[in-house]
């Protein structure tokens, strides 16, 4: 392995911002979100709090960027699952489990989300952050996954791909949300299960259409 001063300096630089992002998780998930301070994080990390500008310029900015590498990670991980062998109906059930099993891995996470989310709604430039780095994001990922379908699955049906992935993406947060405070009245494979109705009905719906446009075709 190549010492750090020998590293290019493009792997450097990804390596401390990989530094200071786990060093911000550690720290914003024992302190919250108000009660961290970037002094906190670049004393965790081990650099300088001018290194720490030079790729954040703000506490908020920092956070954003840390909530939208851990949403990307969740996600990476779903559609690998989708992307296996498989019926496609099972591959998401699998994948939706996987993401609700990951939120709940780190019991700290959800707290500290909904802070800055309520945060967020009161500030108009927190609120912007939120849906550039995680309601957006989110809802276009989920869209991705919604192609792989067949398309006929989605063929008539009464919400776009882009509806769709609102109400998906508001499904998996309000029920990490309910896990979080109810655990035992929602089941891990819930969200999962949920989906596979979802999906069921959008493709009777399809076929329902597919049957009418025959015999009208037939009628003729």
């Amino acid at each position: 392995m190549p010492s750090v001063a020998r590293m290019p300096q493009h792997e450097r630089r990804a390596r401390t911002r990989s530094a200071l992002l786990g060093a911000a998780g550690r720290v914003f998930a024992e302190r919250g979100y108000h009660g961290a301070t970037l002094e906190d994080v670049v004393a965790e990390a081990g650099v300088s709090k001018g290194a720490l500008y030079h790729y954040f310029s703000s506490k908020q900015e920092l956070f954003l960027a840390l909530l939208e590498e851990h949403l990307a990670e969740g996600m990476d991980d779903a559609e690998a699952l989708i992307a296996e062998p498989g019926p496609e109906r099972g591959q998401i059930g699998l994948a939706a489990e996987g993401f609700l099993r990951r939120v709940g891995h780190d019991p700290r996470w959800l707290p500290l989300l909904l802070e800055f989310l309520a945060y967020g709604s009161r500030d108009e430039q927190a609120r912007a952050g939120v849906v550039e780095h995680f309601t957006r994001p989110a809802r276009d990922r989920v869209a991705v996954m919604l192609h792989r379908l067949p398309p006929e699955t989605l063929d008539g049906a009464a919400a776009s791909i882009e509806e769709l992935s609102v109400g998906i993406a508001a499904l998996a947060n309000g029920l990490a949300i309910e896990r979080a405070f109810d655990p035992e009245a929602v089941a891990e494979d819930l969200f999962g299960r949920l989906l596979g109705v979802l999906i069921a009905g959008l493709e009777a719906q399809s076929a329902a259409i597919a049957t009418q446009r025959t015999s009208s075709a037939e009628s003729r």
